[in-house]
C-alpha cells in the first residue's frame, strides 16, 4: 500500500517558496499519514499481523520529521516566531 501525495514542487508552485510552506506540505503529509503509525502501533499492542508493507511510508515519514524539524531551525534563525518542529 502506498500513499501519493503531490511532490513538494507542485505545492511550492502553487503556494509560494517560504520556509512555512515547505514545513505545512511535510506536516501535511505526517496528518495524512498519521494512520498508519496508528495501525501499525495498534497491530503491535494487540500481537496482531500486518500484511501491507509499510516500510517507505514510515521512511518517508522520518525524513519528513527531519525537514520539518531543519526548517523549523532556519525559521528560528531568521527570528520567526511559533516554530513547529516535531
Amino acid at each position: 500500500m502506498s500513499f501519493s501525495m503531490p511532490s513538494v514542487e507542485w505545492y511550492i508552485d502553487r503556494h509560494g517558496d517560504t520556509l512555512e510552506t515547505r514545513i505545512t506540505y511535510y506536516q501535511t503529509y505526517l496528518s495524512h499519514t498519521d494512520y498508519i503509525a496508528a495501525k501499525l502501533a495498534e497491530a503491535v499492542y494487540t500481537g496482531e499481523k500486518i500484511a501491507e508493507d509499510y516500510s517507505e511510508i514510515i521512511d518517508l515519514r522520518k525524513e519528513a520529521r527531519r525537514k520539518i524539524n531543519k526548517l523549523t531551525e532556519e525559521l528560528d534563525r531568521d527570528g520567526v516566531e511559533g516554530g513547529t518542529g516535531v
